[in-house]
């Protein structure tokens, strides 16, 4: 299992962030892979890593629009994961959960984890 699907993240330091977001965006690819596979569709594969700094909002609302995407498709319960932030503290965890329950149950749709 992928460091994306891991429901719990330490991310306290730049490399433990920079190595989530590494592992997360290959989840994102084994998605995109696996529905090209399965239906015949290709997704749309959009630059979330590596993070450039200051993109951070660009960067969210291209995730929230692969995980539109892949619920939609998939008929699986979807999170507005952009009232939440993984840049933020204060937030973090949540958007680390439901992030991963979006995650768990497309891997589990695409018979992929």
């Amino acid at each position: 299992m992928s460091l994306a699907l891991e429901y719990v993240v330490d991310v306290s330091t730049k490399a433990q962030f920079d190595r989530w977001a590494f592992n997360h965006y290959l989840d994102h690819l084994g998605i995109i892979t696996a529905v090209k596979a399965k239906f015949g569709i290709k997704f749309n594969q959009y630059p979330i890593y590596p993070i450039a700094p200051g993109s951070e909002s660009e960067w969210l609302l291209m995730h929230q629009e692969m995980h539109d995407a892949m619920d939609g498709l998939l008929k699986i319960q979807s999170y507005n994961l952009l009232t939440t932030n993984p840049f933020d503290k204060g937030s973090r965890s949540q958007f680390f959960y439901f992030n991963f329950m979006e995650h768990l149950a497309a891997a589990k749709a695409l018979g992929i984890g």
